[in-house]
């Protein structure tokens, strides 16, 4: 059985974020520039953060914050530092553990919040890999992590079939292909996604679901594929499928979201593609052919001027491992390659306008913005297919049910971070 474990020692209560609640709209500083609102979510502070409860403006954030994942009763987690847990509630209080990670283990790569209060953990072997370890665990109540499925699969991937594990069998101790992404759906059932061929961007893989503690595929290569079906142009290939095309075709490199309707959405190299419950494949962004690109800079600031996102080139930066996000409403976040517009007058509305936070605080986000090192953007898509810029530099993005977009950001040089947020919208030329 698959092993969940509540940290009890969380308050769970459903409540709305205090960060909510920006316009989002780009808004006249002391210099006389226009810069983008958002509001501050934790950072900017002095006290140091530890697992005691502190105020979100009264923290300072130390260490990169990377992948920030939104849980179910509308908290906002972050590994900090790529070995701590960062957590803030709805209520804007802030707590941090660094559990002690598994022998050869020097990082923490990805993490996936449950409805339940567990948080998932995915771990890495090397710095800087575009994948996981082949096994998964779970954050305890006590601040530490155990096992919850998955053990690396041994033998010549040469020669020894994959997914060396099929369909129906028990999760716990399933024999596993590397994992590059997790994520976890409102029944609790965790989605994950495993490397069963090739090498760096040229990698087949599978969708996997953990439901009652059994393995079912849910897009990629069936479990009884030969390996001589995979080839590196259909990975190549795997990012633009056929209208309503089976799930079963082969998939490349893939981020996941999985929405809390159970709906998943794959976000590859070069687009967003929708899992819908039949199985079927559909392209939401991203184009072979596409007569614009995202991100779109547009000369009114962040989630202006839409674009079609079918009609769109879409660029994925799984460099950063960062992966989509749903709300409620249909609505998608993807990330891609950022960095600010050189045309001094646009450069200054990407920039934030940082309400509700301190000095240092904005201080954090001016020098976010200018670090070379930051160039992850986010790309918003609606439930009706507009595409937008939500922003242009941080270090990593979430979006919330309710489709609040939260964006870390870190000074390079004092190594401090802030979280902000914003409302996803889409405006049209000059709206706001």
């Amino acid at each position: 059985m698959l092993r969940r474990v509540l940290p009890s020692g969380i308050a769970l209560t459903v409540i709305a974020l205090a960060a909510c609640t920006s316009d989002s709209e780009p808004t006249d500083t002391e210099s006389g520039s226009e810069r983008f609102e958002v509001t501050l979510l934790a950072g900017g502070g002095d006290q140091e953060v530890s697992e005691v409860r502190a105020g979100r403006g009264d923290v300072r954030l130390d260490g990169a914050l990377t992948s920030v994942a939104a849980g179910a009763d509308g908290a906002v987690w972050a590994v900090s530092d790529g070995v701590s847990l960062l957590r803030v509630d709805g209520e804007g209080q802030v707590s941090q553990w660094t559990p002690r990670l598994p022998d050869g283990v020097v990082e923490i790569a990805d993490i996936a919040p449950a409805p339940g209060g567990e948080v998932y953990i995915l771990p890495r072997r090397a710095p800087g890999d575009l994948a996981g370890e082949a096994s998964v665990y779970v954050f305890t109540d006590d601040g530490g992590i155990e096992p919850a499925f998955g053990v690396p699969a041994s033998g010549d991937p040469a020669a020894d079939a994959m997914p060396a594990t099929a369909d129906g069998e028990p999760a716990e101790d399933a024999r596993l292909g590397r994992i590059g992404d997790i994520a976890v759906v409102d029944n609790g059932s965790i989605v994950f996604v495993e490397e069963i061929a090739g090498a760096g961007y040229e990698v087949a893989n599978l969708v996997r679901r953990v439901e009652d503690g059994t393995l079912h595929t849910v897009a990629g290569l069936p479990a009884d594929a030969e390996r001589s079906d995979i080839t590196e142009g259909e990975v190549h290939g795997a990012s633009f499928p056929e209208v309503d095309v089976a799930a079963t075709s082969v998939l490349g490199q893939v981020l996941i979201a999985a929405g809390r309707q159970g709906d998943i959405v794959l976000q590859t190299t070069r687009s967003l593609i929708e899992v819908d419950e039949d199985g079927a494949l559909t392209v939401r962004a991203g184009s072979e052919a596409g007569t614009v690109t995202l991100p779109r800079i547009s000369e009114h600031g962040p989630l202006t001027d839409p674009v079609l996102s079918t009609e769109a080139e879409y660029r994925s930066n799984l460099r950063h491992a960062v992966g989509p996000a749903l709300a409620v409403d249909g609505g998608i976040l993807a990330t891609t390659f950022g960095g600010l517009p050189d045309d001094e007058d646009v450069h200054q509305r990407y920039l934030w306008d940082v309400e509700d936070g301190s000095d240092r605080a904005q201080e954090i986000a001016d020098a976010a913005a200018e670090g070379e090192d930051q160039d992850l953007a986010s790309v918003y898509v609606s439930d009706e297919g507009q595409a937008v810029t939500a922003s242009v530099f941080g270090t990593g993005t979430t979006m919330l049910d309710d489709g609040t977009i939260v964006v870390a950001a870190q000074d390079p040089e004092s190594g401090e971070s802030i979280m902000v947020s914003f409302p996803a919208a889409v405006m049209d030329e000059g709206e706001g």
